[in-house]
């Protein structure tokens, strides 16, 4: 790849961070708004998050090592949860 597609690409790449980073932005900010007076949108906001399997995953591996004993318990509640729907219990 020539030098001129490289800085293109890199210029791209740039430009959807960016992006991404604006829209995630604006969605904490209505999910704050949101969640704080409605807390069964809160509820319904994290149970679709943690419905993606790749989200769950990394977020129960950032519990483990940052997170206290109750969030971990939660964690290990949600996932077991998940687990049993998925094998439709």
């Amino acid at each position: 790849m020539n030098n001129n597609k490289l800085e293109n690409l890199e210029e791209l790449v740039d430009e959807i961070q960016n992006k991404i980073e604006l829209i995630g932005n604006t969605l904490n900010l209505i999910i704050s708004e949101l969640g704080d007076e409605n807390t069964e949108f809160q509820a319904k906001f994290i149970s679709s998050t943690l419905s993606v399997d790749k989200f769950r995953d990394e977020f129960t591996k950032f519990v483990n090592e940052e997170g206290d004993d109750d969030i971990k318990f939660t964690m290990i509640e949600v996932n077991e949860m998940i687990e049993r729907l998925k094998n439709g219990e």
